[in-house]
């Protein structure tokens, strides 16, 4: 696994413990081969329609505490989703992985999307995620 494969492997498993959660979907992606940027998307249960914006302020912090600058600059886009967009419940229905090595997928087509490469560290619909309190949320 790529060194940064492994770094956003960390950050996904630190903020999963400090959140004592599961995630919706946790996923690294690069939409096509020019580019050569990552893009980070993240649903979970601490992530309401509230506090996106703090959501988000959290997840870059704990990128920048794991990955050089370096790294960061191949991140084009940090994405906070809600359980039931579109996005996160294609790739829900693609892949099931819950706190296991990432899956990977190369050049394949989700519902009309084309992924060059793709991490998924975790993918569970939320009607399988128990939830008896908010988690932890970001303020």
């Amino acid at each position: 696994m790529d060194n940064i494969i492994t770094k956003f492997n960390t950050v996904f498993r630190n903020i999963k413990k400090e959140k004592g959660s599961d995630f919706y979907l946790f996923m690294v992606l690069r939409m096509d081969e020019f580019t050569d940027k990552w893009s980070v998307v993240v649903s979970a249960p601490w992530n309401t329609s509230k506090n996106q914006h703090g959501s988000f302020r959290y997840i870059a912090e704990k990128i920048r505490e794991v990955l050089t600058p370096e790294e960061i600059s191949t991140i084009a886009r940090i994405g906070t989703f809600l359980p039931d967009e579109h996005l996160v419940t294609l790739f829900n229905q693609a892949v099931r992985v819950r706190d296991g090595d990432p899956v990977k997928l190369e050049n394949r087509k989700i519902n009309g999307y084309f992924v060059h490469e793709a991490y998924i560290f975790e993918s569970i619909p939320f009607k399988d995620i128990n939830i008896t309190t908010e988690a932890n949320p970001t303020t």
